[in-house]
């Protein structure tokens, strides 16, 4: 049975059911994301605490009212069964804490009492709910005169000499709304989506219950919580191409990429699956061979992205740079020399079709596909013999979109460089 969550400790209010693109911005809590934060007013701002219950018996969790500046008044007592958790139980819990360390940028530590633990997690018989029957699990936020918190509960559905999938997916999917997370649109039993998308979905999925967070999981909390980088650098598990650099600030520098925008001013380094970016050398100083949009720095700048897809590597910018500034080539002789690249090949074949470069080179230059008359007129200029296709790259690479686009994300003017907010 999938867990049910009743919508008065959730906070959240369920949509009809339609076809829908989940995504990781679909599974943020804001209201969950919004307590946890108090939680960690009173400690560390990145240390979590939480708490293993482990004792058997009668046990009350309350729920406060403010009152007269006051919290410790209590409206009502939830009176639960507790059982102990196994070995393996406090295992499983444990290493969900231990294996979203390095990804996200929170720490967790292990508190032996609920003394100021921020996520109090307790293993019940029953839980007991007049509006949802069948309860498996709960999220109930708390906050009183001692601070804010999370109390976690799951219930056991077979005996404690045994676990299943199902058990863990409950404990792991609680974890998941005390860390920030919200059923996916809000919409949990929707049947687009299973354990597999995000252990988020009340859904089985095709594999069976999931046990581990999903790769959209995982993103969300990076987008709530940051990447880790105690260490001076993040890891990016995905292609450096999927990621555009941006200039945002006279000494502010930013990634564009999986979770929208991050900072990386003050980050060592970046650690992709196919590269590594030393951000002082690789992308502070590439951005700084820029000498203003109109010059052939700034051409040449954006002549790397607008054929090869990619942020251009420092030295090979220089050298192109001197080569054109010496007149030794010329822009469109670089342009061909670009096309004519094993990079360029290895990217897109020795035999592009017309149609497939215009599409291409607007998707590089402009993030966009062509309109169709834009699409229509290039491809006349291209069959007709009209200009080759280095010419077309240096026309789209010029144009005043792609020069907007480029001053917009490298700080850049006609005459220099200069902060963005102020352009």
């Amino acid at each position: 049975m999938a867990i049910k969550i009743p919508e008065y400790i959730s906070g959240l209010e369920f949509e009809t059911k339609a076809e829908k693109i989940l995504s990781y911005e679909n599974l943020r809590s804001e209201e969950g994301i919004a307590h946890l934060k108090r939680a960690l007013t009173s400690q560390d701002d990145e240390i979590i605490t939480y708490y293993i219950h482990n004792n058997e018996g009668s046990e009350y969790l309350g729920s406060y009212r403010y009152t007269n500046s006051d919290w410790s008044i209590f409206t009502k007592k939830n009176k639960i069964e507790t059982l102990n958790h196994n070995d393996f139980e406090i295992s499983f819990t444990m290493n969900i804490f231990e294996k979203l360390d390095p990804l996200i940028d929170l720490d967790f530590r292990k508190m032996n009492n609920f003394n100021g633990s921020a996520i109090d997690i307790y293993s019940v018989s029953s839980i007991d709910d007049e509006q949802v029957p069948n309860l498996l699990g709960m999220s109930i936020n708390q906050t009183s005169n001692m601070g804010s918190w999370w109390d976690v509960i799951w219930k056991d559905t077979d005996s404690k000499e045994k676990y299943n999938d199902n058990d863990l997916n409950t404990i792991i999917h609680e974890i998941g709304h005390a860390l920030g997370l919200s059923h996916p649109f809000n919409d949990p039993e929707n049947e687009q989506w299973s354990t597999e998308d995000t252990v988020m979905s009340y859904n089985e999925g095709p594999e069976g219950w999931n046990t581990w967070f999903s790769k959209l999981d995982i993103l969300a909390l990076q987008s709530i919580w940051g990447r880790e980088n105690d260490q001076g650098f993040i890891n990016i598990d995905d292609l450096s191409s999927n990621f555009e650099f941006l200039k945002t600030g006279k000494d502010t520098y930013n990634i564009k990429g999986d979770i929208g925008v991050e900072d990386i001013t003050l980050l060592e380094k970046i650690n992709f699956k196919d590269k590594t970016f030393v951000v002082e050398d690789d992308i502070k100083n590439t951005f700084n061979l820029i000498e203003g949009v109109d010059d052939i720095t700034g051409q040449l700048f954006r002549l790397y992205n607008t054929i090869l897809d990619r942020f251009p590597d420092k030295s090979g910018l220089n050298y192109w740079i001197n080569m054109n500034k010496r007149g030794l080539v010329d822009l469109k002789k670089t342009s061909e020399l670009f096309m004519g690249s094993e990079e360029f090949l290895n990217l897109y074949g020795s035999n592009i079709t017309n149609e497939n470069l215009i599409n291409q080179i607007y998707l590089n230059s402009l993030n966009r596909e062509p309109e169709l008359d834009g699409f229509e007129y290039w491809l006349n200029q291209l069959e007709s013999n009209l200009l080759d296709k280095a010419d077309f790259a240096l026309s789209i690479n010029n144009s005043s979109e792609s020069r907007f686009l480029f001053m917009k994300n490298t700080g850049t003017t006609h005459l220099g460089t200069l902060s963005v907010e102020n352009y």
